[in-house]
This record gives C-alpha cells, sequence and structure tokens, in this order.
C-alpha cells in the first residue's frame, strides 16, 4: 500500500481523514498514530481506512445514560459511546477505547465502542468499560423507532445485518458489555468479568438478533476469565431480545461462570426462542441452550475465511 499518512496524535485523525477524502473519496490508506491519549468523544464516519497505533493509542471519555445532554434530555444508553463509528471496510490497530465514568450502579450504561457500520475489523485493541461497553449495531427496530427523534440518520439501520471482526482483542465489563443485534465474529480474544463495586450478577453477552438472523455472535477460541471475581457470579449470554444468538465454540471458561451457562431475560419467555450453543459439549448447562457434536458450517465456514485472510 502507497498510500501512508503518519500523524502525531489521535487528535488529528478526523481531520486528516477529511482531508485525504476530499480529494480522494474510496481509495484505501494508512493512517499511522504515534503514541496519544485523547480525553474526547469521537464519532468516525469514514470507510476504507487501515487505523494503527504506533503502540496502544487510548481515546478515553465518561458519558453515562442517566447524564444530562445539552438537549435537556438523557443521553440513554445510545449516546454515551467514547468512539461511534459508522464508517464501513475500517481496520483498527493496538487501539483503546475506554469508558471511564465507571459506576454502572449508579450512573447507567457506559458505551465505550459503538459500531454502526459494516465489515469493520479489530485487531489488538481494548474495550474497556462496565455495562454495556461494546455495543454491535444494529439497533434492534423497535429501538430505532422509540428513539427517532434523536438517533441521528446514519445510526439507524434496520434492515439487513452488519458485520464486525475482532482478533486478539481485550473486552472487559460488567453486565451485558457485547451487545447488540450486529454480527459479529471474536476470534482468540481474552474476555473479562470486572468487579464495579455493586457486587451483583453478571452477564457478558446480551444478543438481539432477529429470526433472519442465522450467526449472531460467535466467540471462538476466546478466554473468559476473571481477576476480579472469585465465585459463579457471571453467565455467558442472556437474549436482549427474542431470537438472540451466541455461539461458543472451543472457549475457555473461568471459575465466574455459572456452571448453567445461560440465562433468560427477566419475565419473558425469550427462553423459547433464544439461540445460545457451544462446542464442545458443557455439563450442567440450561436446557434451552444447544449442546453441540461439530462445529455448524456456518461458523467453520467463517473461521476458515478469516484464518486465510489473517495470514
Amino acid at each position: 500500500m502507497d498510500n501512508i499518512v503518519t500523524i502525531n496524535n489521535v487528535e488529528d485523525l478526523l481531520e486528516t481523514c477529511k482531508k485525504i477524502r476530499e480529494t480522494d473519496p474510496v481509495s484505501r490508506y494508512k493512517i499511522i498514530i504515534k503514541e496519544s491519549e485523547v480525553f474526547h468523544d469521537i464519532k468516525f464516519p469514514y470507510s476504507n481506512f487501515d487505523i494503527i497505533g504506533e503502540n496502544q493509542v487510548k481515546i478515553t471519555f465518561n458519558k453515562y445514560s442517566r447524564q444530562t445532554n445539552k438537549d435537556g434530555k438523557q443521553n440513554t444508553t445510545w449516546r454515551t459511546a467514547t468512539f461511534t463509528l459508522t464508517g464501513n471496510n475500517n481496520t483498527f490497530t493496538n487501539i483503546t477505547f475506554k469508558n471511564s465514568a465507571w459506576d454502572c450502579f449508579n450512573k447507567g450504561q457506559e458505551v465505550s465502542l459503538g459500531i454502526y457500520g459494516n465489515n469493520n475489523k479489530f485487531y489488538n485493541c481494548k474495550i474497556i468499560s462496565t455495562q454495556d461497553s461494546l455495543f454491535i449495531g444494529p439497533l434492534p427496530d423497535d429501538l430505532v423507532k422509540r428513539y427517532l427523534d434523536f438517533i441521528p440518520e446514519d445510526e439507524r439501520y434496520i434492515e439487513g445485518n452488519l458485520f464486525s471482526y475482532f482478533k486478539n482483542c481485550y473486552i472487559c465489563g460488567t453486565i451485558d458489555f457485547i451487545f447488540g443485534a450486529g454480527q459479529a465474529y471474536f476470534n482468540s480474544c481474552q474476555i473479562e468479568s470486572i468487579e464495579d463495586g455493586s457486587y451483583h450478577i453478571g452477564y457478558i453477552s446480551a444478543p438481539a438478533h432477529s429470526l433472519k438472523d442465522p450467526f449472531g455472535f460467535l466467540f471462538y477460541k476466546c478466554n473468559f476469565f476473571s481477576n476480579y471475581i472469585f465465585q459463579k457470579r457471571v453467565y455467558l449470554a442472556r437474549p436482549w431480545r427474542d431470537f438472540g444468538k451466541s455461539a461458543f465454540i472451543d472457549c475457555q471458561y473461568g471459575q465466574h461462570i455459572y456452571q448453567e451457562g445461560f440465562v433468560n431475560w427477566e419475565n419473558t419467555f425469550r427462553y423459547l426462542t433464544a439461540r445460545f450453543l457451544e462446542y464442545p459439549k458443557q455439563n450442567n448447562r440450561v436446557f434451552f441452550s444447544k449442546q453441540l457434536d461439530s462445529i455448524p458450517k456456518i461458523y467453520s465456514d467463517c473461521i476458515e475465511k478469516f484464518e486465510k485472510e489473517d495470514k
């Protein structure tokens, strides 16, 4: 790739990409960011960029859902992201996305990375928060309608599926900290359940996929661990919407994971429709999870495809 630009700090990222696109609307560019840290929220609308931190570039902010926005309304979950990505076909390498509000018990949801674009890839990134750390768009259809008055048009995907890929990433949180209605493949990621002081039950993924989505979330060779929680107090998934789907293949689980693995969403009948899968089979999982004898083709094909691409 001949199109390489080096910038000194992350504050220059948006302006650099804007200037490139004013003269070259579609070509792929590599942007190398020297070691840098910024305390600000960022919305990234651009496509076809490879964003690489020379070391671990850090983007941090501290918005939370119960905070009042400048329009006089609460942020809700959807205006708390430290980094909001609406562009497509980008890669991000060696970037930390962090929401430092860090008090979901009192402040509510605190998104660090919100993804609304398609075919974005993350390598060796860190995604850090407590509740709702990582949002994989799109939103469920009913929430698009509910929050139509303030959700920007480029975040209102209703039809179709968006895909995101994460390899060798670190993701941490407390409650539903990987959630959304988009498709995502987590390859060899370190996924940590942390303690925020409230000592509540933890939930890792909260999928909200529709029945027409056969893929959902795939966790492959991921390590689910905790350096803070030493008893069984965390579930792998609960269904945020009726047909939410999470598949766990060749993963490792720490002692913090309930042996039941999965749980229903409160006061719903989603256990009848949720799609939770595991390979190889685990003992004593809930009756509504599917324990597999082999890896489904839709996942084995995806694993093989990315193994070739990542070489």
